[in-house]
């Protein structure tokens, strides 16, 4: 625009003078076009601090200011030339041309060209991706393939590429370079099978043994998982633990590496939060022990959170002491200022979280002064925090209203306006809807619109984040069934008696007992995990309104059992639900045991067995199982113990041994194995669905401990007899059936023989 300027005048050349009066309109639009847009980018800058957040690939604040300055520059200088002779339309004409010039070549060499050198650094605009990736492959690969360095710079390259098409909301372009980085590493050649490029194998991360490499790779998977997170679930979660087992198990990285794979942990534990994944105690109870051994050397409020999360572990595995430490050292590490970047990295303060948690640990072991002065604590502590999203302001208040709330209930009301309803904007969530209407106890709104929405509700709306209200004292579902019970309680008299085909002939007052009933019975459906509640405070609310649910129906005459919602609940609920709103099953991943011990081994696994001489150190390993999970049960337990006539076969032989020492030798295996079997009787009885004790009668070549064989991540130990050699001394191995991959031939083989012995009709044991 600044060239018609120039071609607007008559003459332009040395010896003549231009008559033309002023700045030609092509200019000024050209100004205007520059300064309108450069202006509206250093305001949006300038008040980024006061709640705009600019992505970073957008974020133009240093090069605005190099414009800025050399702009300036070039004005200061050529301003006097202009003030000298303003009357010299060539010369103000050239000036101005060339300020306005100076201004767009500026912008144009500040801000458009770094943005648009990586992206077009091959030929042309057209597959820009597709050109990119096989011109970074050519590169690798022309060079020497162990040049490792050359293969860090070009991986670092295509994930700076894949971000900046990441921000441009080009996920699918940019997921294409990081696979393309990840593609470098894999090595393995055996046929491994993958379920995702980067999903390395054991071979494979172990040749990583640059930091640099480690912490590039992880960067990748977890940009991959951030991409998945909205698409396939349960990948993202795999490629967050694919990063996690690069950094522990890459002999580049130290026992703490770095704040890397923090995010891996954080992402997870989110997604488990907010029932993306299906809850699993195992698996969590493992990842928070690796998080907070992660975390350990920050002593920031990575730790603080790995401290918090810990903390709620080890009271769902019943050792409320152990989860007052957790809690006491993350008190010490835990700073109000970094809130909002807790809720960045977690979904929600879960260092917050934990407060509010511990006031409901001291009511569920009966400390009501010491939970509600923990409330008082919490209730404080909400003007400092100042959350911005209703969701994490309603979890935060979930377990202070499950203590406060009948005896408080006014006080809780309005706790809960200030601090939730405020923040909602736009439609308000069914949760905030039916916590506000059981606080008001129903006041403050028309009863037709009360009994629209309240009877619109769906199970499926309150599905997900079940689990996560649950073990904060008050399920969701919970809730909507007591809005149900208000609704009835309160106004059954003005509830329209409407009657069609979508209330299947019952009256709306009738419609909404049952309704709230189907609520509750679903929340109870959920009340536990492995046999045991969730939270106590939650099921004894629960069970509460299902009471007062079913007396309210009693004296109108209504009969609920003779409902279908409730003689076909658990079939209602999984066929319409949970095939619908399915969860990703958490059962699909695996941690990678970085030392197998036999009591931890005992907290992975439902099903196990023992094949062994005496067992004489088997209680000793359950007791330490127990100590870290007293409420721990198991499947099925099954011990085989050699049988007396066999029990020579076993015995050490030494030249020197003298026939006497033999025969004494064999009696104290007798005697260890009748104490042994009597200690696990008493230890186990009340653990277990079945505790079954066996005898090998016939050949008893090899020892073992089988862990839930039947299925993918099983786990087979075995030692061989050897002549004359202690059992204790004899060389073992261990077999474990790969999530993902077929079991080996050894894997198979063993498991053959443990299906033997266990088989009915099998000439090898008996039971005892």
């Amino acid at each position: 625009l600044a060239l018609p300027s120039l071609r607007s005048y008559p003459s332009l050349g040395p010896d003549d003078q231009c008559t033309h009066p002023g700045i030609a309109w092509p200019t000024v639009l050209g100004s205007l076009l520059t300064a309108l847009p450069f202006l509206s980018a250093v305001i949006i800058t300038t008040k980024e601090k006061g709640g705009v957040s600019i992505p970073p690939v957008l974020n133009e604040s240093s090069a605005i200011r190099s414009v800025i300055f050399h702009f300036t520059l070039f004005s200061v200088s050529t301003g006097p030339i202009l003030a000298f002779d303003a009357t010299d339309t060539n010369q103000s004409t050239y000036i101005s041309i060339y300020l306005l010039l100076s201004a767009v070549l500026l912008i144009t060499y500040f801000i458009v060209w770094p943005k648009l050198r990586p992206i077009c650094s091959s030929t042309g605009f057209v597959g820009i991706v597709e050109q990119i990736a096989p011109a970074r492959r050519q590169s690798f690969h022309a060079a020497d393939e162990n040049d490792d360095k050359m293969r860090l710079e070009n991986a670092q390259n295509l994930l700076d590429q894949g971000k900046i098409f990441e921000e441009m909301d080009m996920t699918n372009n940019s997921i294409k370079l990081y696979d393309e980085a990840l593609a470098m590493w894999h090595r393995d050649s055996t046929g491994a099978k993958r379920h995702f490029t980067g999903d390395f194998s054991a071979s494979e991360i172990e040749s990583i043994r640059s930091a640099s490499d480690a912490n590039l790779l992880a960067s990748l998977l977890t940009s991959k998982a951030t991409f998945y997170e909205k698409r396939e679930v349960l990948k993202a979660a795999k490629c967050y633990l694919k990063a996690i087992e690069v950094f522990e198990f890459s002999p580049a990285m130290s026992a703490s590496s770095g704040p890397t794979i923090f995010p891996c942990f954080h992402s997870i534990f989110r997604l488990i939060r907010n029932g993306k994944l299906e809850s699993d105690f195992i698996f969590e109870k493992a990842l928070a022990a690796r998080f907070v051994q992660q975390t350990k050397e920050s002593n920031d409020f990575h730790h603080a959170c790995a401290l918090a999360t810990n903390a709620e572990m080890k009271f769902r595995s019943g050792l409320p002491l152990k989860a007052g430490e957790e809690f006491m050292k993350m008190e010490k590490i835990y700073n109000v200022a970094d809130s909002k970047k807790i809720s960045e990295a977690s979904g929600v303060d879960i260092c917050a979280l934990a407060y509010s948690r511990s006031a409901l640990w001291h009511m569920e072991m009966g400390n009501e002064i010491n939970a509600v002065k923990q409330c008082e604590v919490v209730i404080k502590m909400l003007d400092n925090l100042r959350p911005k999203d209703p969701k994490e302001a309603h979890a935060l208040l979930t377990p202070i209203i499950a203590i406060l709330g009948e005896k408080q209930t006014s006080r809780m009301s309005k706790l809960y306006e200030d601090h939730v309803v405020k923040l909602v904007q736009g439609s308000v969530p069914l949760f905030v809807r039916n916590m506000r209407f059981v606080l008001t106890r129903g006041n403050g709104s028309g009863i037709d619109n009360d009994t629209s929405w309240i009877l619109g509700q769906k199970l499926s709306e309150h599905h997900e984040a079940d689990y996560f209200s649950t073990l904060l004292g008050l399920s969701v579902n919970t809730t909507a069934a007591e809005a149900c019970l208000v609704l009835a309680q309160q106004r059954s008299t003005k509830i329209p008696d409407i009657r069609d085909s979508s209330t299947e002939g019952m009256s709306q007052p009738l419609l909404v007992i049952d309704t709230g009933f189907r609520f509750a019975m679903f929340a109870n459906e959920g009340m536990k995990e492995n046999d045991h509640v969730l939270s106590v405070v939650a099921n004894a609310k629960n069970q509460s309104v299902l009471t007062s649910l079913q007396t309210l129906a009693d004296d109108i005459g209504y009969d609920l059992t003779k409902r279908s919602s409730a003689k076909t609940m658990k079939m209602w609920i999984y066929k319409s639900d949970s095939q619908k709103f399915r969860r990703n099953n958490i059962g699909a991943l695996q941690l990678k045991a970085k030392k197998t011990l036999p009591h931890t081994l005992l907290l992975s696994h439902e099903t196990v067995a023992f094949v062994g001489l005496t067992h004489d150190s088997l209680a000793s390993v359950f007791r330490k199982a127990l100590s870290e999970e007293p409420r721990r049960k198991w499947k099925r337990i099954y011990i085989f113990f050699v049988s007396d006539s066999l029990m020579d076969n076993f015995k050490e032989w030494r030249k020197e041994s003298v026939e006497g020492d033999q025969d004494a030798t064999c009696v104290e295996l007798i005697q260890k194995k009748q104490a042994s079997k009597e200690e696990l009787d008493i230890l186990l009885r009340d653990r277990t669905g079945e505790l079954c004790f066996y005898e090998i009668t016939h050949h008893c070549s090899f020892f073992g401990s089988f862990f839930d064989w039947g299925a993918p991540g099983g786990y087979i130990h075995v030692s061989p007899s050897i002549w004359g050699v202690g059992v204790k001394m004899c060389p073992s191995n261990g077999y474990r059936w790969v999530l993902g991959d077929e079991p080996s031939h050894e894997f198979i083989a063993y498991r053959k023989g443990l299906e033997n012995l266990l088989s009915s009709e099998n000439p090898f044991a008996i039971p005892l």
